[in-house]
């Protein structure tokens, strides 16, 4: 009986000692998970401190003639995005001239616009000027006018979609892209792993417009390497398309490896951005290399290898197991045959 009770009670032990870790397990687990919970809550707002704080410029302002300047400074724009500065006259004047120039945060200036705008026709009242981002941080705008009249101008500056992904059909299969600010000459390597026997789409396009006062001709060569430094040449002094447009290509691969997409920009403004990506196309083959030799064919097992390789694949449990299985079905009948047997017997007399 003492015995009985000592296992009753080691048992008992047993399940309230697993039950307690079970709830301890699961209360640092739940703890843990709203740790994460909270740090990633607060790494949220942090990173919200940057965009949503600083609010991009969205109102009418007054300008003075005969002229006059609207200065926006350390407004913080995003890395690889483009941004879109709307200004739109809305009152019944036109203004002689009107020059836009952005600082990057750098202190390079982008000298973006300059026109006459006029209220009528209305082709002329409003303009929207696209600017994409290098560098993450904060730049200047600047808003010179000259004019006879006072009048008021609406000026918005708001973010668009990323660099590029306005000209490509699916965005999602961009596998790299980079955003690189170019001066006269200058060339950079834009790298990335490639898979063989695929086609690829390069997408080259200028992202920050230029001054229709400015010489807007923007010209690129463009060198493809492979990982053994074999080159493809691709634009030779080619014109990059204006800002509403997009160079691309097609580039199938050979082999796998990193890829070298040198570009070199030639153009007459100080400075001008201009983003690379590479796009996943479709596979061209199976990947399947005709110099591969085949492996040899075995010839076939015999029926004892073939039994080997069964026994050797079923784990010993399953063996066990399926042996006492099929021994259980053949010594049944067995058995019972045997008894049918004694019971049917004929008594043939003899005594014990």
């Amino acid at each position: 009986m003492n015995v009985k009770k000592f296992r009753f009670f080691f048992v008992v032990n047993v399940l309230l000692l697993g039950f307690v870790i079970c709830c301890n397990c699961a209360n640092n687990s739940a703890n843990e998970i709203g740790n994460v919970k909270e740090s990633y809550d607060s790494l949220k707002e942090n990173s919200s401190l940057q965009t949503s704080d600083l609010i991009l410029p969205d109102k009418v302002y007054l300008v003075e003639a005969p002229s006059d300047r609207l200065d926006f400074e350390e407004i913080y724009l995003d890395e690889g995005y483009t941004y879109y500065v709307h200004v739109e006259l809305v009152t019944p004047h036109n203004v002689t001239n009107i020059d836009i120039s952005i600082w990057d945060p750098d202190g390079k200036r982008f000298h973006v616009f300059e026109s006459k705008m006029f209220y009528e026709p209305e082709y002329g009242r409003y303009f929207d000027i696209p600017f994409g981002a290098v560098d993450s941080g904060d730049y200047n705008f600047s808003f010179d006018s000259v004019s006879v009249q006072n009048y008021n101008l609406y000026v918005r500056i708001e973010q668009g979609p990323k660099c590029l992904h306005d000209k490509i059909e699916s965005p999602e299969n961009i596998i790299s892209q980079d955003c690189y600010r170019f001066y006269d000459g200058k060339s950079i390597n834009h790298y990335k792993n490639l898979e063989t026997d695929t086609s690829y789409k390069i997408y080259i396009g200028r992202i920050s417009a230029i001054a229709i006062t400015e010489n807007s001709e923007v010209r690129l060569d463009c060198t493809i390497y492979d990982k053994n430094d074999v080159e493809y040449k691709i634009y030779g002094n080619a014109l990059l398309e204006t800002v509403d447009k997009v160079n691309q290509f097609n580039f199938g691969t050979a082999i796998s490896g990193e890829y070298n997409v040198k570009i070199r920009i030639y153009c007459s403004v100080n400075y001008v951005n201009v983003a690379c990506a590479i796009y996943e196309d479709f596979k061209i083959s199976e990947v399947q290399n005709v110099n591969d030799t085949k492996a040899p064919i075995s010839s076939p097992n015999t029926i004892e290898e073939t039994i080997n390789e069964v026994k050797s694949s079923i784990p010993l449990e399953w063996l066990i197991g399926i042996t006492i299985f099929i021994g259980i079905i053949v010594a049944v009948p067995c058995v019972a045959l045997l008894k049918t047997r004694r019971r049917s017997a004929p008594d043939i007399g003899i005594k014990k």
